[in-house]
């Protein structure tokens, strides 16, 4: 069965991607700077950087079109979206309360990238249509190293970029933003 690709929704799910990094990352400075009274921040950003991702996801998948009708089940939809913010919660946590050693980065990443796996294959399975989708095992476990290695990859960036001092460090957050939003997409 072929599908098609409207490429406007394609860009729109990774400028929403790139959002929510650049979200994520603004969250994690507000909780580095405030010893006291995190919580929020932590609420806050989990909220905002696991919707935005969350969105992207929803947005590049309805960005691709088949030839059969599709719908989705609310209650599992429900459930990913509480898995991204679940992660992004986890993310958050990590950079935002002291130091980014190997092995919390190992393990956050592990568990983010789980997370999204979650959060990815519970929208799919959320999608009712016939014929159902089927898995190839390899591609599916390229997903799953993907996840975990972007999820590395954002814990780094996101634990790197603690300050705002200049316009240079503004920059480097934009750009952090747009290759988080690159490893979201992945």
């Amino acid at each position: 069965m072929q599908g098609s690709h409207d490429p406007g929704l394609v860009v729109l799910s990774y400028l929403i991607a790139s959002l929510a990094g650049f979200v994520a990352i603004e969250f994690a400075s507000r909780m580095r700077a405030r010893s006291a009274n995190r919580i929020p921040w932590l609420i806050g950003g989990a909220l905002a950087m696991g919707t935005g991702i969350w969105s992207m996801h929803f947005v590049a998948m309805t960005a691709f079109s088949l030839p059969v009708p599709i719908s989705y089940d609310t209650g599992i939809t429900l459930l990913s979206w509480v898995a991204a913010v679940a992660v992004s919660a986890l993310a958050l946590y990590l950079v935002g309360y002291g130091q980014l050693k190997h092995w919390t980065l190992a393990v956050g990443a592990l568990v983010m990238g789980a997370g999204i796996c979650v959060m990815h294959y519970g929208g799919m399975w959320a999608m009712r249509m016939d014929p159902g989708i089927v898995y190839q095992p390899a591609l599916f476990a390229a997903s799953v190293g993907i996840a975990v290695a972007a999820s590395g990859a954002a814990l780094l960036i996101i634990a790197y970029l603690k300050e705002v001092r200049s316009w240079r460090d503004v920059a480097m957050r934009v750009g952090a933003a747009l290759i988080m939003g690159v490893a979201v997409t992945g």
